[in-house]
């Protein structure tokens, strides 16, 4: 959505370009104010002022366009299944999906304003006839609108209680709103704090419910939710640009006077940039710090779009031909959109990588044991940047090549070749392994001799970037019809895992009652020494007896000699996915570090990944 959560912080946990080049630019049928958004499946949608709604490939094809009675100002929110909600100067609030519509809701006057997701399916959005409206998102019915007494064309911002949503707004009478929408029903409205003139710049609430915002009194704002002034600090023109806040609490905020302001937490300034014409969008920032901004086209400086570096020093800019007052949006594989008065959505950046990468793996069909041997299977998804994979090579950790590789050429366990899915299997003999833990690695090579990192280690860079991987790792084997198989699939068993303590040393009895991790891998996941990251683990687990019967997923990280745990979450959409989702903060060693995933039943047996038990 707009500014990218519902505080309208504007951080993401992705980063930009690290290669400073347009990869493409697609023409709309008008000038572009609206700040582009990416949905779930990766379409790139943007109103125009050409009065359509316009969705792009992550390449810049068209995909479809929705055409409605008057231009487009309001920038896009993506729900669900890709519903695409937005707002029109024809007066109506849209939701549409694939190009076809859901549902309209007209309002008394111009929508300008960008919706935002609340609790219990309302959809929230202001108007230039005065009112702030809840409209439910899956049908389009005005739960409750609240007569601000002003027109409304910022984006509002939502801080949750434990019984309410708190609705932020700015509005053009130079207020500041909180609108508490009860759970219990009931809607209330306090004017929190008054500037000097009127607002158009929307509100950002930081993680202690701190608001801040603009106002073309020249002034930016920080309030508390009391409505007590905390700080303000005075530029030299009006504040039309939405602020945005780092994860140490600096805020980002342009002028019109030309300049854009990094302030401390305490309103402090650390640094002021002239960028050389006004500046009407907001910042986004990524996961290092940069931030992303463009310039309207007053002077011959204006037109471009921009990144900075934390401490202000331009990083590169890019010009365009007019006006950039939309703002950036950062993507996968370190790209950036963001629009222009010149019709055109541009799509910017990407990374020089040809490595290959293994996005996951598992242990599929296997099942060995110390006296009978069996047949051990595994299964790599790759990718390259060049399609030039030759193999993944097996090690076992703590020896040398096993001189074993993982291939895709449709045979030897290898069920499509050209697929990327990279499979050995063995078939073992009796005291081929012996009994008892055995921790794997892999790594991918091309045939130009670049190799992946050491699969499934999680790698720390002190500077630079780890890869970035798309979402799940598993969905494209999913798509391809690739699935692991249970004890009811042709009564083939997957690999179990030991009941007995993980340290453990000899005796290693089958427990057919275990529970089973049949996949995992990392998905959006970039780590540094220097500014840390976001870490994202996918695993499927399976269970004797059933789903419910898992009690706890934990995941594990080996560093300086000392297990560090984090419980994963069920993903409810799907019963047997469970996620880890997190920030990491700045300061973890360098280096390919040990992970595991261990998960426990309510009976108190135990699976784990990545080693796999050779039971007796």
């Amino acid at each position: 959505m707009y500014r990218r959560d519902r505080s309208h912080t504007g951080l993401s946990a992705l980063e930009g370009p690290y290669i400073y080049r347009l990869k493409w630019a697609r023409a709309a049928g008008g000038g572009i104010v609206s700040s582009p958004c990416i949905g779930a499946a990766g379409a790139i949608y943007v109103g125009s002022l050409d009065g359509s709604l316009h969705a792009y490939s992550l390449d810049g094809l068209p995909i479809w366009n929705y055409a409605t009675g008057d231009m487009i100002a309001s920038s896009p929110a993506v729900g669900y299944q890709d519903v695409v909600y937005f707002g029109s100067d024809d007066g109506y609030v849209y939701a549409v999906r694939d190009g076809v519509l859901l549902w309209r809701t007209q309002t008394d006057g111009k929508v300008r304003s960008s919706p935002v997701m609340g609790s219990g399916g309302a959809l929230y959005i202001g108007s230039n006839d005065g009112y702030l409206y809840a409209i439910d998102k899956d049908d389009g019915v005005v739960l409750w609108r609240y007569n601000i007494g002003a027109a409304i064309n910022t984006c509002p911002a939502v801080s949750r209680l434990p019984d309410r949503d708190i609705i932020y707004v700015t509005a053009n009478d130079g207020n500041l709103y909180a609108v508490h929408n009860l759970d219990t029903g009931g809607v209330y409205c306090l004017e929190l704090f008054h500037t000097g003139h009127w607002i158009t710049s929307s509100p950002c609430v930081g993680p202690d419910g701190t608001i801040y915002f603009g106002s073309n009194d020249c002034n930016i704002y920080a309030v508390d939710p009391s409505g007590n002034l905390l700080w303000s600090y005075a530029t030299n023109s009006w504040v039309r640009s939405s602020p945005a806040l780092d994860k140490d609490g600096n805020l980002y905020v342009g002028s019109l006077d030309h300049y854009l302001y990094c302030l401390d937490a305490d309103g402090e300034l650390n640094w002021m940039v002239d960028l050389g014409d006004q500046i009407i969008g907001s910042c986004a920032l990524d996961s290092r710090g940069y931030v992303y901004v463009g310039t309207n086209y007053t002077t011959l400086e204006g037109g471009k779009q921009f990144c900075l570096d934390r401490e202000g020093a331009i990083e590169w800019l890019f010009q365009t031909n007019e006006a950039v007052n939309s703002s950036t949006a950062i993507g996968e594989s370190n790209v950036v959109y963001f629009g222009s008065l010149d019709w055109n959505l541009y799509a910017f950046g990407g990374r020089d990588e040809i490595a290959p990468h293994i996005l996951g793996g598992g242990f599929w069909n296997s099942k060995v044991s110390a006296r009978d041997g069996g047949i051990l299977r595994l299964i790599a998804y790759v990718t390259d940047p060049e399609d030039n994979v030759e193999y993944v090579e097996l090690f076992e950790m703590g020896r040398d090549s096993l001189d074993l590789y993982l291939l895709d050429n449709g045979l030897g366990g290898d069920e499509v070749a050209g697929d990327n899915i990279y499979s050995i299997q063995m078939n073992l003999g009796p005291g081929d392994m012996i009994s008892g833990p055995h921790y794997f690695e892999l790594i991918a090579r091309d045939g130009a001799g670049n190799r992946s990192e050491i699969w499934p280690h999680l790698e720390i860079r002190s500077e630079g970037t780890l890869t970035l991987h798309g979402g799940d790792p598993f969905a494209p084997l999913r798509a391809a019809g690739f699935k692991a198989m249970d004890a009811s699939n042709n009564g083939v068993a997957p690999l179990r895992c030991k009941a007995a303590a993980p340290t453990a040393l000899a005796g290693y009895p089958y427990n057919p009652d275990a529970p089973v991790v049949l996949e995992a891998g990392y998905g959006y996941t970039r780590i540094t020494t220097e500014h840390g990251g976001r870490l994202q683990i996918f695993a499927r687990i399976t269970d004797p007896q059933g789903p419910l019967d898992i009690e706890k997923v934990y995941f594990q990280l080996y560093m300086a000699g000392v297990w560090n745990g984090v419980e994963m979450q069920k993903d409810w959409t799907q019963e047997d996915l469970f996620t880890l989702d997190v920030n990491v903060g700045a300061g973890m060693y360098p280096g390919a570090h040990i992970v595991d995933i261990r998960v426990t039943d309510r009976q108190g047996n135990q699976g784990r990944w990545p080693s796999i038990t050779v039971w007796d």
